[in-house]
């Protein structure tokens, strides 16, 4: 009975790790799918051959008939095994619900609600990092060729991250996306260009949703998705260590390296720590830019034009006797569209000084003298 529960245990955990989603990079182009490749899902509930989308049931996300999904905001079902792909189908006319293949004259996906699908969906997964002005468009397509006419509504929604609520997108929400009954006509393309909060994250989740409509549902397709974005340039700040400085006089460096010369006087916040002391083992200077801090902390303003920055360590050559010692420089908040790269580098501080010792050395032995002779 335990292997059996043990080599249960195990399935259900490969099948969460088979379906675990990957986000799209934006960066590299264009995400397009259309669907002709119906080899790509071949299984019931296994999306691992589009591992940027993914489709769900929505249980109880919604207990109402006929329910706007632009109003349906929670991240995800509470119901366990929500995730749904009913592969391979051939008849758009069957009465299940969820998200299914169809695979017919012009291959889609298409959602349907049900008692069981409340608000079945999919979503897109996309990594936008270096890109803005996202565009999402797609065809919302009426399949359903049977006598069913329900109201199918359809919304288009947007989370930043992979948890918590998503946002409605209102011009990407169509209040029946199906005509009827006998007809499997419309379609109804949609074209948003997501608000700029979409821009430049590392993961951008994007869902297109029904609900369980009154009356009997129809399948609405999503199809020929392509979703675009303009890449744009980020711009980094870096600290790079030099020379390592030493007593008495021999000077050690940092560079700030900014990834583009900024455009607008640009604000960098700094910080010097480590086994050497600020301001008693060692001072700083900058080749460019200027602050009005004399201590550890503080910010430095760089003019427009500025491509880099060196930072001069000099020592402090005090007759104190030290080990060697360390001095790390921490940049942080960067202004003027700039974005942090390697964020702190460390050189070291040498000591000229030598401890003063005494010691004792043997010198001539001593010895009585030598006693007379006696006559």
């Amino acid at each position: 009975m335990r292997k059996i529960y043990f080599v249960s245990v195990l399935i259900f955990l490969c099948s969460l790790v088979s379906n675990a989603q990957t986000y799209y990079n934006l960066s590299s182009g264009s995400y397009t799918q259309n669907w002709s490749n119906t080899g790509a899902l071949t299984t019931n509930d296994d999306w691992t051959g589009v591992p940027n989308i993914r489709g769900f049931l929505g249980q109880d996300i919604t207990t109402t008939t006929g329910a706007n999904p632009q109003t349906l905001l929670a991240g995800a079902s509470s119901v366990a095994n929500d995730l749904d792909l009913i592969a391979n189908a051939t008849n758009p006319n069957i009465t299940n619900g969820g998200v299914a293949e169809f695979e017919i004259t012009d291959p889609t996906i298409a959602l349907q609600g049900s008692g069981t699908a409340d608000a079945p969906f999919i979503v897109l997964y996309m990594n936008t990092s270096g890109v803005s002005n996202i565009r999402v468009k797609y065809n919302l397509r009426d399949i359903d060729g049977s006598a069913d006419n329900a109201i199918q509504q359809v919304a288009l929604q947007y989370r930043i991250g992979n948890t918590g609520n998503f946002t409605n997108v209102p011009t990407g929400y169509v209040a029946d996306a199906t005509t009827g009954p006998s007809l499997a006509t419309l379609v109804t393309p949609i074209d948003v260009t997501l608000p700029a909060a979409c821009d430049n994250q590392s993961q951008l989740e994007i869902r297109i949703m029904t609900t369980n409509a009154a009356g009997n549902d129809e399948w609405v397709g999503i199809d020929d998705i392509d979703i675009s974005g303009s890449t744009t340039t980020v711009n980094t700040v870096s600290v790079a260590a030099g020379a390592n400085a030493a007593e008495p006089a021999t000077n050690g460096s940092f560079t700030i390296n900014f990834s583009s010369p900024t455009t607008v006087p640009t604000d960098i916040n700094f910080e010097y720590t480590g086994t050497a002391s600020f301001g008693t083992d060692y001072t700083v200077s900058y080749s460019a830019g200027t602050t009005a801090s004399v201590t550890s902390t503080g910010t430095l303003t760089v003019p427009a034009g500025t491509s880099s920055a060196i930072v001069t360590v000099t020592p402090v050559d005090d007759p104190n006797v030290e080990p060697l010692e360390n001095i790390t420089l921490t940049l942080s908040s960067p202004t003027a569209g700039f974005t942090l790269g390697t964020d702190n580098a460390a050189i070291n501080l040498a000591d000229n000084d030598v401890a003063l010792s005494a010691s004792v050395a043997a010198g001539v032995n001593a010895a009585e003298p030598l006693p007379m002779a006696h006559l």
